[in-house]
């Protein structure tokens, strides 16, 4: 793999492997939860998420460490569907633009890992 597609996919992984880990345990597992009923899903909903984010850190990680362009594709691809759901939430309840801009961020960001891994 090239120098861009591994900084894209070892800055995700970590974003994201650190997200995921919040939603799963520790002290923010709870605000997290919050976060997703005030989109109206349910509270378990939260570690699912939470569990997508790992992984996709993990074969973003994997993806580096084989450089292999296909599994970076893979990961990158699993955070755009997660970050288009998290858009549309934001967007559904009329969050603020601050809020809104993270996924959207990080969705043109895993787009972009999608486009020049391989």
């Amino acid at each position: 793999m090239e120098t861009v597609p591994i900084v894209l996919s070892v800055l995700l992984a970590l974003v994201f492997l650190a997200a995921g880990l919040s939603r799963i345990a520790g002290p923010v597992a709870a605000e997290r939860r919050a976060d997703i009923a005030r989109f109206g899903l349910p509270p378990g909903v939260t570690p699912v998420i939470g569990l997508i984010e790992v992984a996709a850190a993990g074969v973003l990680i994997a993806a580096v460490a084989a450089d292999e362009p296909d599994l970076a594709r893979l990961g990158a691809a699993l955070l755009v569907v997660t970050m288009l759901g998290a858009l549309f939430a934001h967007v559904r309840v009329r969050d603020s633009v601050a809020h809104t801009a993270v996924p959207a961020v990080l969705g043109v960001l895993a787009v972009v890992t999608l486009l020049v891994a391989g």
